[in-house]
């Protein structure tokens, strides 16, 4: 009798030990990601009390629910530790940031930044436009 106790006592011990172990599990919100894009990430994980996650580029985030911007493309993997007391669970999942389809180009002025995504019909004369980007004539799309 001794002995079955034991090991009812034991099998209710890991049964305990395994019901507080947390489940790392996430999704990304976008379907289509190009460079440069920011990226959600919905933590789906259980039990954790505190995350953290690791973008790829070699930038970390404690946030529950992080975004985080990827500015060059390439396949990136996205690593989430949820963690609970001394207990800490994994999960992975690659991303691919592809090539932007036009160039990108920010433009600093005294009234602020913009980003300007030029194409085969964007005029060539892109220095005029900088110039009258900076002077505040221009604020409309390209």
């Amino acid at each position: 009798m001794r002995n079955r106790l034991q090991v009812i006592g034991m099998a209710s011990f890991c049964l305990i030990w395994a019901c507080n172990r947390p489940v790392s599990r996430f999704v990304v919100s976008q379907e289509k990601l190009e460079a440069p894009s920011t990226v959600k990430f919905v933590n789906q994980s259980e039990k954790a009390e505190t995350f953290l996650w690791d973008f790829g580029d070699g930038s970390t985030s404690d946030d529950i629910n992080p975004t985080h911007r990827y500015v060059q493309s390439g396949s990136y993997m996205i690593t989430l530790n949820a963690i609970n007391g001394k207990k800490t669970r994994k999960s992975e999942q690659m991303i691919e940031i592809e090539k932007p389809t036009g160039s990108l180009v920010e433009i600093q002025t005294s009234f602020g930044n913009m980003l300007v995504k030029l194409y085969d019909e964007t005029p060539l004369h892109q220095e005029n436009l900088i110039k009258l980007s900076d002077e505040g004539f221009f604020d409309d799309l390209l």
